[in-house]
Order: C-alpha cells, then structure tokens, then sequence
C-alpha cells in the first residue's frame, strides 16, 4: 500500500515537471516567434546597383529627400521682397545738385568773357570749350556748354526746378532696373513738352536726368530669405505609409530609397573583413 502511495506521488511530481518544461519550452517558442516577426528582414543592396527584391515600407517614414525637394521648389516660388535704397537716392540727389552747382560756377567764370552778341561757339577756343564742358559731372558737349552759357539766370533756375522734383520723387518711388528706362524717358518728354527752355537746355536737362536717375529698388536679402524659409516651413513632409512599395526589383537602387531602407533598418549591414586579433 505503501509502495502504491510513493509510485503516485512520483508519477504526480514528473507530471508538474514536465508541464513546467512543456511551458517553459512553448513560452521559448512564442517568444522567439515573436522575435523573428518583429525583426524585419535585412537586404544586400547597394547604391547604384539593380535591386534583387520589391521592397515595402514596414511601418510609416518620412521621405526626406522628396520633402526637402518640395521645400526647394517652394523657396524658389518665394516673392521676392524688395526694398527702396535710400543712400543711392541720396547719392543720386546729391550728384545732381552738384551738377547744377557746376553749372552755376561754370557761368560764373565765363561770365567775364560774356560777348555783345552772345555768340559763345565764336569767342570760346577750343581749349577753353574743352576746360569748360570737362567741368560739370557729367561732361558738356559744346552746343549744351553755349546754351548754358547763353542762358539767362531765371532760365537756369528754371530747369533746375524741373529736374530736381522729378528725380526725387521718382527715386523714391523705388525705381525697378526693369523699368528705369521707360521712367527716364517720360520725364525727359515732359522736359521737352515745355515751351519756356530752349532746346539747348532742354538736352542739359535730359542729360542730368539720364545721369542721375537710377534704380532705386533693390532685392531686400534678409526680408526675401525669411519668405523662402517660411514657404518651406510650410510644406508638408511627404510620407510613405507601412505596406508601400520603396523599391521595385530590378530598378537601380537612387541614395534617397536607400536612405528610407536605412531609416527602416532594413539594410544587411556590411561585415568586416578585417581578421580579429586577440590578446
């Protein structure tokens, strides 16, 4: 009787250790096939090279390349901001008070030489035509030095007052580099639409508001490139979802599908060649 309690209690401690191991072993199975399916697969790929495999997404990543290619394009499509440059309309204004200034003194040194019959072109030699026109910024030529000359003061005056706010108020309207051109030649029209100049001063006139009309409106750097970074800032990062093709077998492998693989891990990493040295 005795024998039969001892051969069943022995049966009954085998039976719990052998569902202990059975539990042990299965746990070991699960969790290694947990393991395995969590672990994704390793591919041999290069850069360059035809892929071997049709690759998919195992879960959602950013496609940097396509987004920084999309923040590009919308840096590009940024408006350009501009400025108006205050120093070159003062420059500018202040070349053209000179010029006038010349002008003044240009008469003024004449002024002893003034013939009865005003025929400058006559009495001037060449020397002192070529000293005379040589000194305004810009250069007279010798029929724009005899009617300055032949001017009286109130005419100069006046075509002084006529360039001077014209150039003003066109340089600080900010002038384009685009349409300086058609500007320029509207104030030059409306200088020769007067009938109070001679045409002889009416060139001098032109000649100062070609000189001294300039663009004024500049790309404004700092402005233009907070503009570029606020577009980009504003794309949307283009993502490939979990399950999406990366890559087809026997396309040639680009550097932004492998920079994806990479991202994934899903690129074998190379093993060394270098032998290992112990001790």
């Amino acid at each position: 009787m005795a024998k039969r309690e001892g051969k069943r209690a022995i049966t009954k401690k085998n039976i719990r250790i052998i569902s202990l191991l059975l539990l042990a072993v299965a746990f070991v199975i699960t969790y290694f096939s947990v393991l395995t399916a969590a672990t994704p697969k390793h591919y041999d790929v290069k850069v360059g090279e035809t892929s071997a495999y049709t690759i998919y997404a195992t879960h959602s990543v950013t496609d940097e390349s396509a987004t920084e290619a999309l923040r590009d394009a919308a840096r590009a499509a940024a408006q350009t901001a501009y400025r108006i440059d205050t120093e070159r309309i003062q420059a500018c204004m202040d070349g053209a008070a000179a010029f006038f200034a010349e002008l003044a003194a240009l008469r003024a040194e004449a002024d002893g030489l003034r013939p009865a019959a005003e025929d400058w072109a006559a009495l001037l030699s060449a020397e002192q035509k070529a000293s005379f026109c040589a000194g305004t910024q810009p250069n007279l030529e010798e029929a724009q030095l005899c009617a300055v000359l032949a001017a009286g003061a109130s005419e100069i005056q006046l075509m002084k007052d006529l360039v001077l706010p014209k150039l003003e108020t066109s340089l600080g309207a900010g002038l384009s580099q685009e349409g300086l051109s058609a500007v320029k030649a509207t104030c030059v029209r409306e200088v020769n639409a007067t009938t109070s100049l001679t045409a002889g001063l009416k060139d001098v006139a032109a000649l100062a508001i070609n000189t001294y009309m300039e663009a004024t409106l500049v790309v404004d750097e700092e402005a233009t490139k907070q503009a570029q970074e606020e577009a980009a800032a504003a794309v949307a990062p283009v993502t490939i979802k979990k399950g999406e093709t990366i890559v087809e077998r026997g396309m040639e492998l680009t550097a932004a599908q492998y920079a994806i693989l990479s991202d994934l891990s899903l690129v074998r990493a190379e093993q060394s060649n270098q032998p290992l040295v112990f001790g």
